[in-house]
C-alpha cells in the first residue's frame, strides 16, 4: 500500500472528526440556555483549550438591536469567533472532499521542499496538491487522521500556519507551552488547534499525540 492509498483510506475518519467538531460548535452556537451556563458546556471548555475563546460579557442592548438590522455583523464577539471557526471547519471538510484528486505521493523529506520527517505536507506555494510521504506509513492510526485534518487546514489557505511551534518569523519555537499561550487571533489560524479540537470532539482525547498513536 502506498502512502497516498493509506491516506485516502483514512479520509472518511478525518471527515468524521471534522463533522464532530462542527456538531460541537453547533451545540454551543445554538445553545438556548443562560449565557453563564455556556461556560459549563464540555464543548465550550474544549474551545477554550484549543482556540482560547473566552465567553466575555453579554453585548449591550444597543448592539443587540443593531444585530437585527441587515449588513451588520453579530454583536456578540464570542459568537463571531465561533462562527468563524465553524466556517473554517466547513472549508476543511471541503478540502478533504478533494482528496482523490489532490493527494499525491511525495518523497521522504519533501523533495524540493525541506519538510524533514513530515508524514504529509502542503507545498508552501499552494499548487492544489496535498503530498503524502513514506513517513505517513510509520505513524499510528490516530496520528494519521490528525495529520490529515492539520494539513487540510493548510490546504484551505496559507493563512493557516503552525503558530504553536513556530515564532512569527517562521523559526522553530523552543517554548513547550506556546500552544496554551497563543492569543486567540493566532489560535484560530493555527492548524494544530483545528486538528486537536477535532481529536477531542471525535475521540474524547485531550492531549498531544505521540507518533506511534
Amino acid at each position: 500500500m502506498t502512502p497516498k492509498e493509506k491516506a485516502l483510506g483514512n479520509v472518511p475518519e478525518a471527515q468524521r472528526w471534522v463533522g464532530a467538531s462542527i456538531n460541537a460548535l453547533n451545540a454551543v452556537i445554538g445553545f438556548n440556555g443562560r449565557r453563564s451556563e455556556i461556560a459549563n458546556l464540555s464543548q465550550f471548555k474544549a474551545l477554550q483549550t484549543h482556540f482560547h475563546v473566552e465567553l466575555g460579557p453579554a453585548p449591550s442592548t444597543l448592539d443587540q438591536l443593531l444585530s437585527l438590522l441587515p449588513f451588520v455583523d453579530e454583536a456578540d464577539p464570542t459568537l463571531r469567533i465561533l462562527i468563524e471557526i465553524r466556517f473554517r471547519y466547513f472549508d476543511i471538510l471541503s478540502a478533504l472532499g478533494k482528496a482523490s484528486s489532490a493527494f499525491t505521493d511525495a518523497p521522504a523529506g519533501g523533495g524540493d521542499e525541506d519538510t524533514g520527517m513530515a508524514p504529509a505536507f502542503v507545498p508552501q506555494k499552494r499548487d492544489g496538491t496535498f503530498r503524502i510521504t513514506p513517513y505517513y506509513l510509520s505513524i499510528g492510526a490516530l496520528s494519521q487522521v490528525h495529520c490529515l485534518v492539520h494539513e487540510s487546514a493548510h490546504f484551505v489557505s496559507d493563512a493557516f500556519q503552525d503558530f504553536a511551534y513556530r515564532d512569527r518569523s517562521g523559526a522553530e519555537s523552543d517554548d513547550p507551552d506556546k500552544y496554551k499561550k497563543l492569543p486567540v487571533q493566532f489560535a484560530i489560524r493555527n492548524a494544530d488547534s483545528y486538528a486537536y479540537f477535532a481529536l477531542q470532539m471525535a475521540k474524547g482525547i485531550d492531549r498531544i499525540l505521540s507518533r506511534d498513536e
